[in-house]
């Protein structure tokens, strides 16, 4: 299952700055297998010019980066990360 987790206040990032945190999620496994997930598809919507962002990237709730930064495409869409496995009966927020 996947959902939304406590969201990061909105706010402006200082030009240059980095791990601007802007979406959080959780995925949970059942109680009938752990889950496996190989990558993350984020998309960007609204006003703000896809070119603010030189990369994004997954951190797991410790702050360890998941695969390596990406840019936006055409479709203002990136996919992230790597293998992530969610045990059974358990919850990781991203």
């Amino acid at each position: 299952m996947v959902s939304g987790a406590s969201q990061p206040a909105n706010g402006l990032a200082v030009a240059g700055s980095s791990r601007v945190p802007f979406t959080k999620f959780t995925l949970t496994a059942g109680n009938d297998g752990d889950v496996t997930v190989n990558s993350v598809t984020v998309g960007r919507t609204g006003v703000l010019n896809k070119v603010v962002f030189d990369g994004v990237i997954l951190l797991d709730d410790q702050g360890t980066i998941i695969g390596s930064s990406k840019t936006l495409n055409s479709n203002d869409q990136a996919l992230i990360g790597g293998t992530m496995t969610v045990p059974r009966g358990q919850s990781r927020t991203y």
